[in-house]
C-alpha cells in the first residue's frame, strides 16, 4: 500500500464533516472517489496533504503514506515541504500564478529542490513535453500564465505538480470547468501519467470516472456515520451506490 487511513475524521468546530473513515490504496492508477454533494470528499482529499488543517479542520484517527518504497509513515510526522513535494494536488478551477508562464514552473522548483538554474530549465521542459505543451509554449515562456487558456492553464499546473517529482497526485474534479475538448486532453494525460504515479481524483462524473478509473468507491455520510463503499466498475452499480 502506498497509503491508509485509519478512523479517518475530520471536523471545523462543532461541525463534524465526516468520521471512522478506513481505506487502502495501492501503488499507481487512478482512485476515483465518488459522491453526493457535501459529504466530504474534497475535505478528505485535503487531508492527505494537510491543507484541511490550514483551512481550520481538526483532523482524527491516521493516515499513514509510503515515500520510500519500506514502511508507512503518520503525514503528521512528515515536514511539510516533504509531504507537499511528495503529494501534490491539482483543483477544480485553473489558478496559476500572475506571473510568466516560465515562473509559474521554475518557483515551485528553486524552493522545493536544489536544482541549479541550468537543471530547472530542463525541467521545465520536460514538463512541459510530459503534458503536451512544449512545442506550443517553448517560445512564450515570459507570457503571462493567465493569457493561457482554460485547458492550457490546467495542463500547466499539471506540469508543474509533475516537476516536482510527486508520488502522489490529488486531483479534486480537475477537469469540470473545462471545455469537453480540453476534458480530453486532461484525461489522457492523467491515464499515462497514472503507470508512474498513484492519482486519487474527486469526481461528480460517472461516465468520466467509468473511462479513466482503475478502481472506485462511493463515500457515503448519514448522521455523522461515514464509510467507503467499493464499487466495481459499472455504471448500473456506481448509480445505485450513490442513491444509497
Amino acid at each position: 500500500m502506498i497509503l491508509e487511513m485509519k478512523n479517518l475524521g475530520v471536523r471545523f468546530g462543532e461541525k463534524q464533516i465526516f468520521s471512522n473513515l478506513n481505506l487502502q490504496i495501492k501503488p499507481y492508477g487512478i482512485f476515483t472517489l465518488l459522491g453526493a454533494s457535501g459529504c466530504g470528499k474534497s475535505t478528505f482529499l485535503r487531508c492527505i496533504n494537510r491543507l484541511c488543517e490550514e483551512m481550520g479542520g481538526e483532523i482524527m484517527g491516521e493516515i499513514l503514506l509510503d515515500l520510500d518504497s519500506t514502511s508507512m509513515q503518520n503525514i503528521q510526522r512528515i515536514p511539510l515541504e516533504i509531504l507537499r513535494k511528495n503529494v501534490g494536488m491539482l483543483f477544480q478551477t485553473p489558478q496559476p500564478f500572475n506571473l510568466s508562464i516560465e515562473k509559474n514552473l521554475s518557483l515551485p522548483l528553486s524552493l522545493l529542490t536544489n536544482l541549479d538554474k541550468h537543471a530547472i530549465q530542463a525541467k521545465i521542459c520536460e514538463s512541459l513535453q510530459q503534458v503536451g505543451l512544449w512545442n506550443n509554449l517553448k517560445n512564450r515562456l515570459r507570457e503571462n500564465a493567465l493569457r493561457l487558456s482554460g485547458g492550457e492553464q490546467q495542463r500547466l499546473l499539471l506540469a508543474r505538480v509533475l516537476s516536482l517529482e510527486p508520488k502522489i497526485l490529488l486531483l479534486d474534479e480537475p477537469t469540470s470547468a473545462l471545455d469537453l475538448y480540453s476534458q480530453n486532453i486532461i484525461e489522457e494525460l492523467l491515464i499515462e501519467i497514472a503507470h508512474t504515479h498513484t492519482l486519487i481524483m474527486v469526481s461528480h462524473n460517472i461516465d468520466q470516472a467509468l473511462r479513466i478509473a482503475d478502481s472506485l468507491a462511493v463515500m457515503q455520510t448519514q448522521k455523522g456515520n461515514s464509510n467507503f463503499l467499493k464499487v466495481p466498475k459499472d455504471k448500473a452499480a456506481l448509480e445505485t451506490a450513490l442513491k444509497i
